[in-house]
């Protein structure tokens, strides 16, 4: 329907410019320009640009029009920047779930209580000397990007990973310390709600071949 009423506004547009082109009066008479084809003499006018904006905007006052650019200005720039954050935190999150897969597999067939421990421990200290340098130098927004998708990678949220990892007291305490930097380590991945943006960001990269995910 939309494109259906856009074809009809540009025929309108187009027809309107077309008789007023056309029609230039002289001693009485209308001057037409025309060309031949083919022994057939057919009018013919020179039309100036014309901009088919969308139907809802000609409906709205000008100012209306104007918050209405204001706004998509700044959705285009929260989604530049939302881009910039997942391609700056996606390799982390890529590496963290195929950590903490190796992890849950480990668990798996080690039973002692003590070996686990150690086991973990050296884990977290490989992601500490390979990473705590970059991690600390992230901008509060890429944090909570790098939360976003390790949920996803993992297919559970970061507070569940650090309580199997660290325990549960642990991971209250890095909960609170994630509310006090406006993040949430509970918060799950949405793909087809809240998380729309970043999901349709995240195939992209992956289109592209250089990463791949875990699971």
């Amino acid at each position: 329907m939309l494109v259906r009423i856009l074809y009809i506004i540009t025929f309108l547009i187009l027809s309107l410019s077309f008789q007023l082109g056309a029609q230039t009066y002289k001693h009485g008479k209308i001057i037409q320009s025309a060309v031949i084809i083919d022994n057939d003499t057919l009018g013919h006018t020179y039309l100036p640009p014309v901009t088919v904006l969308n139907p809802i905007l000609l409906a709205i006052s000008p100012r209306q029009r104007k918050n209405y650019y204001r706004q998509r200005k700044k959705r285009r720039r929260r989604y530049s920047k939302l881009k910039r954050n997942v391609y700056k935190t996606y390799p982390y999150a890529i590496m963290a779930g195929y950590i903490i897969h190796d992890i849950d597999s480990a668990m798996l067939t080690i039973r002692s209580k003590d070996a686990r421990a150690i086991y973990k421990a050296s884990k977290e200290k490989e992601l500490t000397d390979k990473y705590k340098g970059k991690l600390e130098n992230m901008t509060m927004s890429q944090g909570k990007v790098l939360v976003i998708l390790i949920a996803r990678q993992t297919g559970k949220d970061c507070y569940t990973t650090i309580k199997e990892l660290k325990g549960g007291f642990n991971a209250r305490m890095y909960q609170t310390l994630a509310t006090l930097f406006s993040n949430n380590l509970k918060r799950n991945y949405d793909p087809e709600g809240k998380d729309a943006a970043i999901e349709q960001i995240c195939r992209e990269i992956e289109a592209s071949g250089k990463f791949v995910r875990s699971n």
